[in-house]
């Protein structure tokens, strides 16, 4: 199941695996850490880690029972796996990515104006997500195929598709 899970956050945005990212940090550590100390852990800026800590404050804040000082830095009193788990489960829901490939696996040939409509997102923002996706997919025998605008998930072998 983890294996799936981190398979599956190839296909999430930056944002969103650095966030994920920080919580595993943040789960494990005892005491406070700093932005600077997440920072240089992450290798990214301290403004990037900074912003996506707001996020996870402003999300699942609460949830998480997230503590931040100027001062100290931020740490997370719960420690609970499974509250960590329905973090990752809402950042997977809210992948474009993700709920597209689902949608063509339950509604394939369908046209592109199917996808835009129901998910709420542009046609290039499909477009530009459908390299990233088909490398993946790629690594398992599968690639999303468009013809005449008919968008589908064809796969080397029926298996592959029953066992995805």
């Amino acid at each position: 199941m983890q294996r799936q899970v981190n398979a599956l956050r190839e296909l999430l945005d930056a944002a969103s695996r650095r966030i994920i990212d920080i919580l595993d940090i943040l789960i494990t550590q005892e005491d406070w850490i700093t932005i600077g100390e997440l920072s240089s852990m992450m290798g990214a800026s301290e403004r990037t880690i900074a912003k996506d800590v707001d996020v996870i404050r402003g999300r699942w804040g609460q949830f998480l029972k997230v503590e931040a000082s100027p001062n100290k830095g931020i740490r997370i009193h719960s420690r609970n796996v499974s509250a960590l788990g329905r973090v990752v489960i809402d950042i997977f829901n809210d992948s474009t990515a993700l709920r597209w490939l689902e949608e063509i696996f339950f509604n394939p040939g369908k046209e592109i104006e199917f996808f835009v409509e129901k998910l709420f997102v542009s046609r290039s923002t499909l477009i530009r997500a459908l390299p990233g996706i088909n490398r993946f997919l790629s690594e398992r025998g599968m690639a999303i195929r468009y013809k005449g605008n008919r968008y589908q998930l064809i796969a080397e072998d029926e298996a592959y598709l029953r066992y995805f």
